[in-house]
């Protein structure tokens, strides 16, 4: 049992960090104006992105994050 839950931290981490990239590269290379508001919602959905994805308004604003520029 344990191991099943070391698995899951590391699955979440490697996402939390996948998505933590995705948003500073946005704020870094992007031409959004409101970089910073990007940055830090990317951080927040770095953080709870499996839970995210239980949900389609969760799984719409993770699309809406990596598809916008």
């Amino acid at each position: 049992m344990l191991a099943f839950f070391r698995l899951l931290y590391v699955i979440w981490m490697i996402g939390a960090v996948v998505v933590f990239a995705r948003g500073l590269s946005q704020m870094l290379f992007g031409k959004n104006v409101a970089a910073s508001t990007a940055f830090f919602r990317a951080i927040f959905m770095a953080a709870i992105w499996p839970i995210a994805t239980l949900t389609p308004q969760g799984r719409a604003a993770l699309r809406a994050m990596s598809r916008s520029d």
